[in-house]
């Protein structure tokens, strides 16, 4: 029972200190008390159902739309968006040279684009925006794969 209280206290204070990073609108969350607490009794099983519930549903407002149809159209990657730059930014350049691109064009790409931004906070409108250029990529990429086709 201790480590599941743990987990709920663990989970509260990272969200609060999460939050004071974000720009974006915090009337969005949710705001459920959690089902466990040293004045309740709770089973185990119960109180880890609905923490990694609450905490899944957190995760996914906090992911950018933007992003999410970037990869799922230019990268065909449908998981969940990663919630760092660093790992947005590997993400891109491993869908950039899958698309064909030289390793070198890509990592200049996602460094030129990320690197800027890594020591901000990583917020719903920062993927934003970095997703809205990787969509131009993207846009242009597909004409570059249609200019190819054409002249090949």
């Amino acid at each position: 029972m201790i480590p599941i209280l743990w987990a709920c206290t663990q989970a509260s204070a990272e969200e609060v200190n999460a939050g004071s990073d974000r720009s974006d609108d915090m009337t969005q969350r949710s705001e459920q008390p959690l089902e466990c607490s040293q004045q309740e009794s709770c089973s185990d099983d119960t109180a880890l159902l609905s923490l990694e519930a609450r905490l899944t549903q957190r995760s996914e407002q906090w992911e950018s739309a933007v992003c999410k149809k970037f990869f799922s159209d230019y990268c065909f990657v449908t998981s969940m968006v990663p919630k760092a730059y660093a790992d947005l930014k590997a993400l891109f350049e491993g869908c950039c040279v899958s698309g064909g691109h030289p390793e070198s064009l890509c990592l200049s790409i996602g460094a030129e684009s990320f690197d800027m931004h890594k020591d901000e906070a990583f917020s719903v409108a920062k993927q934003d925006t970095l997703c809205t250029e990787m969509e131009a990529f993207g846009k242009a990429h597909a004409l570059w794969r249609k200019d190819k086709t054409e002249t090949a």
